[in-house]
């Protein structure tokens, strides 16, 4: 039996989503498939739960967007279309760390 160490981190710049889905690319070949998902929400949630605790910000751009010219916190919505459109000019990170983010979501939300 393997027993793994791991650590997720977020630099200045960064956030919750991005720091998660590093996890999931430096750790993927350790966790087995039908486990990934879970996994990496669950090291989203406690990445989340410790950035509330250093009051850290995360930059607007990751977690705002641009509806009628105002800027506000992107609905799980918001972000699923803004990660296809990534994934669509392939940018894969991106799109990733934001399906997190989405899935982060909770309650009902408005655009």
């Amino acid at each position: 039996i393997k027993i793994l160490r791991a650590s997720a981190r977020i630099y200045d710049g960064e956030d919750v989503g991005v720091g998660a889905f590093r996890f999931a690319e430096e750790y993927s070949k350790y966790i087995p498939e039908a486990m990934m998902t879970q996994k990496v929400l669950d090291v989203a949630h406690q990445l989340q739960e410790k950035l509330s605790d250093e009051a850290y910000t995360p930059p607007r751009e990751l977690t705002h967007c641009t509806s009628n010219n105002k800027q506000r916190v992107c609905s799980a919505g918001k972000l699923w279309k803004r990660a296809e459109e990534m994934r669509k000019d392939d940018m894969h990170d991106v799109a990733g760390a934001d399906l997190i983010r989405a899935l982060l979501k909770t309650g009902i939300e408005v655009d």
